[in-house]
């Protein structure tokens, strides 16, 4: 066998099982790092969209205590909220409630436009332009806060009862919508945002992880095992985006 043979065999020689199974490890580390990752950064949605939430109530209660009214209800607001014009500078009725029960938020000129628009010209809240005119369709930055995770946050006020998409009757109160239908009325089953496991995540951290019950109600339909839940249990093994939350901010 001559030399120049050996080195050809030698070079054709394989992979043997010990680099195979070190390549293996390596591939399956990366594999790992990256759902990892893939998971953190789904906490973090998570945990930043209960923070945005949870600033909704503390911007309202903190504006209640400074102006004695809801942001969006008050009188002249114009006269009592810093650079406040064009729908921040809306007049509200002043009966303890932001905009009409179950009212779809459809352009800027309401209570629940404008309650964004003080809380934001009052540097109680961020997220929309407090200067907006009135009569602009909804959007995003508008009268619309944009969700960490996907979709809208607005206020709304419910005097209780069955309310469009919602599984479950409200309880009287003031609720962040979390969805995403903008610029026109809403029927059963629009603007669906989230899936079930994050809805679900979202609910028990904020209430009792119950779809039917508490503070958190699901939007969405709530029967069968592809809905965003069945009675009461959100279906946490749908990756669709089939649900909405409402979520009970303050009374």
């Amino acid at each position: 066998m001559t030399l120049s043979t050996m080195q050809t065999r030698q070079s054709e020689r394989g992979f043997t099982l010990v680099e195979l199974a070190i390549v293996m490890i390596i591939i399956g580390l990366l594999i790992g790092g990256i759902l990892k990752g893939q998971e953190l950064i789904g906490n973090a949605r998570i945990s930043s969209s209960v923070a945005q939430l949870k600033a909704f109530e503390t911007g309202i209660n903190t504006f209640r205590d400074k102006f004695a009214g809801y942001p969006g209800d008050i009188g002249t607001p114009a006269n009592r909220v810093p650079n406040c014009t064009n729908t921040c500078g809306q007049a509200g009725n002043g009966n303890g409630q932001i905009g009409t029960s179950n009212a779809d938020v459809t352009d800027t000129s309401n209570e629940n436009s404008a309650a964004l628009a003080q809380l934001v010209a009052s540097d109680m809240f961020s997220g929309v332009d407090p200067q907006v005119a009135t009569g602009v369709g909804s959007a995003v930055n508008v009268n619309m806060v944009a969700s960490n995770i996907a979709g809208t946050m607005h206020i709304v006020f419910s005097a209780g009862g069955a309310v469009t998409g919602a599984v479950a009757p409200l309880a009287a109160g003031h609720y962040v919508r979390w969805d995403e239908k903008l610029g026109a009325a809403r029927a059963a089953g629009d603007g669906l945002v989230l899936n079930p496991s994050q809805s679900a995540r979202i609910d028990r951290k904020m209430d009792d992880g119950n779809s039917d019950s508490g503070s958190v109600i699901a939007i969405g339909a709530n029967a069968q095992a592809t809905d965003c839940s069945n009675s009461g249990v959100y279906n946490e093994n749908v990756g669709t985006a089939n649900c909405g939350l409402y979520v009970r901010v303050v009374q």
